[in-house]
């Protein structure tokens, strides 16, 4: 181990080397930092000096111009109307060629589907964002039929085109004629169940009664069993009815003394003789 010891003047001698090396690492950062120091002070002074002959009105400020984009809705002005048309009939598609916005074309059809359609132009401004421009430019292009149902030959799907009168309605309706034998007047209706009375008479011009349709029963020759079958004759008039017939003294009077007269001409058009 003795090859691996200093002298003492070796020891000096590495120490000096180290305190030479510390001093030049020293004297080098020091200069690095002074040459820094020297290069910020030199950008400041010029950024100030820029600063000084800066003027606002050499700064032309351009905003960014930013496009808005106009949504469907308020582009239309002006509907393509060609020629007159049903707005009952009319699906998606003839919204939009006629130059609806898609989402008012929308709006509209499912409108008038939900409301079993419309009855004059002015109901398309009950649609939300339909505009009165539209409608002034449509209105006297929009030709409606006027509806006429015959009661006594009417099918469910005619009477399905009665607002407030649906599928169920109308099969009742139809099961109720049956029964009667057909409707010889349209108030009538109103004694279908469920069915209700003001929807009759706010859309009583657009029935209508056929009268040759309606089954009638011939007083001179049913039998007592075939006429109490029908809901408006009594068993106790069918009996006075064939008593009379019987004797031979069934005329007018004699009927309208079986069934008294308002009730007869009420009724009538359910008998011959």
């Amino acid at each position: 181990m003795k090859y691996f010891q200093l002298t003492k003047n070796e020891q000096y001698g590495i120490l000096g080397l180290l305190i030479i090396l510390g001093c030049l690492l020293g004297v080098k950062y020091y200069s690095l930092q002074l040459s820094f120091s020297v290069q910020k002070t030199s950008i400041v002074k010029d950024v100030k000096e820029d600063l000084k002959t800066f003027h606002k009105e050499d700064v032309k400020y351009s905003p960014t111009r930013v496009e808005k984009k106009s949504h469907p809705f308020f582009i239309v002005d002006s509907l393509k109307v060609k020629r007159k048309f049903d707005p009952n009939k009319f699906e998606v598609m003839d919204w939009l060629n006629l130059g609806l916005p898609s989402s008012i074309a929308e709006r509209t059809f499912k409108y008038i589907k939900l409301n079993g359609g419309v009855d004059s132009a002015s109901s398309l401004l009950n649609v939300y964002g339909f505009k009165e421009t539209w409608y002034t430019q449509i209105k006297d292009s929009v030709f409606i039929p006027t509806l006429c149902i015959s009661i006594n030959s009417a099918t469910v799907v005619d009477f399905e085109r009665i607002k407030g009168i649906g599928q169920v309605l109308s099969k009742r309706v139809i099961n109720y004629r049956d029964y009667l034998g057909g409707f010889v007047s349209i108030d009538q209706l109103k004694q279908v169940y469920g069915i209700d009375s003001n929807i009759i008479v706010d859309n009583i011009k657009n029935f209508k009664v056929d009268l040759e349709n309606v089954d009638q029963i011939n007083i001179n020759t049913s039998s007592f069993n075939f006429m109490v079958a029908k809901p408006y004759i009594s068993k106790k008039a069918a009996k006075n009815l064939l008593i009379m017939r019987a004797n031979k003294k069934l005329d007018f009077n004699s009927i309208i003394d079986v069934f008294g007269e308002i009730y007869w001409f009420k009724h009538k058009h359910y008998f011959k003789w």
